[in-house]
């Protein structure tokens, strides 16, 4: 597979799993932690698009951190985002255990909004 196609890839995946957070938004009860879930997949797989752009494999890791700090000294690409990194990584692990998560609501739904719009920024950058 070529690099272009490869980043396409990846952006593909993170746009259904954006896509995929806003379809559940219509449920009710609303699975939170599902949709929270979605949206750090979303941004866990435009980092990576970040990563193989540079030549970079990436890491099996759903530690958002981590993949933005990759971006910024591997593939010098700041993003600035690291609060709203910190803040998705949880969702990929921690918030999908019973009793484990403690956000409300309108916190999820601010998270997904943030996850969107960093989405959208690497998107950008990457022209795809």
């Amino acid at each position: 597979m070529q690099l272009e196609e490869l980043i396409l890839e990846w952006m593909q995946k993170a746009e259904q799993d954006i896509k995929a957070a806003r379809f559940l938004l219509d449920m009710r009860p609303r699975p939170l932690e599902v949709i929270g879930f979605h949206g750090q997949q979303t941004v866990e797989k435009s980092l990576k698009a970040i990563l193989v752009r540079a030549g970079i494999t990436p890491p099996r890791t759903h530690d958002l951190v981590s993949l933005h700090n990759m971006c910024a000294q591997r593939a010098e690409v700041d993003l600035d985002r690291i609060d709203v990194c910190a803040r998705l990584t949880p969702y990929a692990v921690d918030h999908r255990y019973p009793a484990e998560s403690t956000l409300s609501e309108s916190e999820i739904l601010a998270d997904l909004e943030s996850a969107e719009e960093l989405y959208r920024l690497i998107r950008d950058r990457l022209g795809t």
